[in-house]
C-alpha cells in the first residue's frame, strides 16, 4: 500500500496529486502489479486464491484475446522460471485452440521462431482446446515464452493467466477443482527419488507396505505364491456342526473350490449346500447354493436332464443317471394313432438333430365290432422308425375271435424311456389284423 506523509498533506491538499504526476504512469504501474502479487492472485480457472503468505510466482503474465492472435512475449532470461501453469476462462467462443509456446533467443532484445512449448507437459493438455476453462502445467526452461490463440471460432474473449517459479516442482501441485499430486518421475519409469509409501503394521510391529505391478496395485503378503502359508490368512468359509471351520481352498491355477471334510451320514447336517463350479484352466469360477441328496454313500448334486446324464434305453445296464432331477419335464410332445378296422395302429415323432426323444407315457387298446381271428399280437416302443427301429418297450396281447374289447385300454407313465441322439420314437401294434380296431397313443419329451 502507498503511504503519503501527514505532514506534506497537512501542508498541501495537492500533495498527493503532484506525487502521484512525479511518480508517473510507469511507476503507478509497476506498483499495483506489486501489489497484485503481494495480496491475493484470483485464477480464472477455478477461482482459486494465494493468500500473501503463501509462495507468489516469480513470472506472471495476465492475457486477454479475443482474436487469433499472441498474448505478448514473456522475457524469461532474467528470471529463469522452470515450471509452468496455464489457466484461462472463455466465453462466447464455440472452437478454441490455445496453445503455450517457447522460443530460442534471438538478437538481444526479440525471441526467435516460437513453436509448441518444448519442455515437459506435466498434466493437462497442449493446446488447451477448452470452450469454459481450463488449466495445464509445464516444466523446462526457455528464453522466452507466450501464449497464442492459433484458432477461434465465434465472437467472445478469453481471460486467463500465464505463471511460473524458479524452483522446481512447485507447480507439480495442480489447483483444479480437486488437488492433483504429480510426482517427479514418468509414469512406467523407475523411480528416482523416494515416493510417499502406503502400508500396514503387522502383529510384529513391522511396516507391510503396498506394492504394485505393471496391472496395479495389490498386497503382497509374507510367504511366496505356491508355497504354505507361515501366517494364518483370513478364510473364507463356514463352521460345521462341530464348531469347526472348514474353509474354501483354491486349485493351483488359483480358482476356488471346496473341500468337504465330511462324508457320508456324517456329513448330514454339516451345512454342505455350498457348491462351488470351477471351470477350465484360466475361466471364471462361480459360487453358488446347490440342492443336495444322499446316495447312502456321498452327497450329489442335482443335475439337470442332459444328453451327457440321461442313457439310453437300449443300454440299461450298468448306467446310472446320478442325480439327474427328472420329477418334471416341462412341456410334453404327443402323438396318436386310430386307424380303421383292419389297419395297424402306429404313433411315431420324427427325428430331431441333436436331440433326444424321452418316453414318458404310453396307451393302447384295440376292439372289434366283427369277430377277428383268434391272433397274438404285440405292443412295442420302438427307438426309431415304425416297424424298423430297436425294440426298448414290449408287451403281449391276446385277441380273442370274438366281437367287443378285444384289448382292454391299457396307459403307463413314468418309463423315462430315452432314445438315440437325431432318431424317431414309435408306439405301435406288430400288425395289423382283420376286423379289429387298434388305437395307440405316446407322449414324452426332449432331450438336447
Amino acid at each position: 500500500m502507498l503511504f503519503i506523509p501527514c505532514s506534506a498533506a497537512a501542508t498541501d491538499g495537492n500533495a498527493t496529486m503532484r506525487l502521484a504526476k512525479t511518480l508517473g504512469s510507469k511507476i503507478l504501474l509497476l506498483l499495483l502489479g506489486y501489489l497484485l502479487m503481494a495480496g491475493v492472485v484470483r485464477l480464472a480457472h477455478g477461482q482459486q486464491r494465494y493468500p500473501a503468505t503463501a509462495l507468489q510466482p516469480d513470472c506472471v503474465q495476465f492475457f486477454q484475446l479475443a482474436s487469433v492472435t499472441d498474448g505478448g512475449s514473456f522475457d524469461n532470461r532474467q528470471v529463469g522460471c522452470t515450471t509452468w501453469t496455464v489457466a484461462y476462462q472463455s466465453t462466447g467462443f464455440t472452437v478454441i485452440s490455445l496453445q503455450f509456446e517457447s522460443a530460442p533467443p534471438g538478437t538481444d532484445t526479440t525471441p526467435g521462431a516460437f513453436v509448441a512449448f518444448a519442455g515437459t507437459l506435466v498434466s493437462g493438455i497442449n493446446p488447451n482446446t477448452a470452450i469454459t476453462q481450463a488449466s495445464s502445467q509445464f516444466s523446462g526452461y526457455f528464453p522466452w515464452v507466450r501464449i497464442n490463440a492459433t484458432a477461434l471460432t465465434g465472437a467472445g474473449v478469453i481471460r486467463g493467466l500465464l505463471y511460473g517459479y524458479r524452483q522446481p516442482n512447485v507447480a507439480s501441485v495442480a489447483i483444479s477443482g480437486n488437488v492433483a499430486v504429480v510426482g517427479p518421475t514418468a509414469a512406467g519409469a523407475a523411480s528416482t527419488t523416494n515416493p510417499v509409501q502406503v502400508g500396514v503394521i503387522d502383529t510384529t510391529g513391522n511396516v507391510v507396505k503396498l506394492v504394485g505391478n505393471a496391472n496395479g496395485l495389490f498386497v503382497q503378503g509374507r510367504s511366496a505364491a505356491g508355497s504354505i502359508p507361515v501366517n494364518n490368512p483370513t478364510p473364507i468359509g463356514g463352521l460345521d456342526n462341530g464348531g469347526t471351520l472348514r474353509s474354501f481352498l483354491a486349485t493351483s491355477i488359483g480358482q476356488a473350490s471346496v473341500s468337504s471334510p465330511l462324508t457320508g451320514a456324517d456329513a448330514v447336517g454339516n451345512g454342505s449346500l455350498g457348491s462351488m463350479v470351477n471351470s477350465a484352466a484360466g475361466g471364471v469360477g462361480y459360487l453358488g447354493i446347490a440342492p443336495i441328496i444322499f446316495n447312502n454313500t456321498t452327497w450329489d448334486r442335482f443335475r439337470s436332464a442332459s444328453l451327457s446324464n440321461f442313457p439310453l434305453a437300449t443300454t440299461l445296464t450298468a448306467r446310472n443317471s446320478i442325480g439327474a432331477a427328472t420329477t418334471e419335464k416341462g412341456s410334453r410332445w404327443m402323438v396318436i394313432s386310430n386307424p380303421a378296422a383292419g389297419s395297424q395302429a402306429t404313433a411315431s415323432i420324427a427325428a430331431e438333430a441333436s436331440v433326444r426323444h424321452v418316453v414318458d407315457c404310453i396307451a393302447f387298446s384295440a376292439a372289434a365290432t366283427t369277430a377277428p381271428a383268434l391272433t397274438a399280437l404285440t405292443v412295442n416302443v420302438r427307438d426309431g422308425a415304425t416297424g424298423a427301429g430297436t425294440i426298448i418297450w414290449t408287451y403281449q396281447v391276446a385277441i380273442a375271435a370274438a366281437t367287443g374289447q378285444s384289448v382292454a385300454p391299457h396307459s403307463i407313465c413314468g418309463l423315462n424311456l430315452t432314445g438315440t441322439t437325431n432318431t424317431a420314437m414309435t408306439l405301435e401294434f406288430s400288425a395289423a389284423l382283420a376286423n379289429l380296431i387298434e388305437s395307440v397313443s405316446i407322449s414324452g419329451f426332449n432331450v438336447n
